[in-house]
């Protein structure tokens, strides 16, 4: 079993609450899958965001960040803002 993390870091540049309740929605089901998720917000830039999606990954199962309704979550997330992410596995 791999353990994998997805990090963006997003700029937010308004709508803050309608963002902050998309993310919510986006980690409930991360959460119903098993896995975690985490928002953090820049204490000296508010308008910066990371956001943090980690599971554990088996052999062969499909990617948690591919299930069709994660991907949708994500997607909802993209009129907010830019974004940069990189996903990142554990050695």
């Amino acid at each position: 079993m791999t353990r994998k993390l997805l990090s963006t870091r997003r700029t937010v540049a308004a709508s803050t609450p309608q963002y902050l309740s998309a993310w919510e929605a986006l980690c409930a089901l991360v959460e119903e899958q098993g896995g975690h998720a985490w928002l953090f917000r820049s204490e000296t830039h508010p308008h910066l965001f990371n956001e943090f999606i980690e599971w554990k990954q088996a052999d062969g199962a499909p990617v948690l960040t591919a299930l069709p309704r994660l991907v949708e979550l994500r997607r909802a997330l993209e009129p907010f803002g830019p974004s940069e992410e990189d996903s990142w596995t554990q050695p």
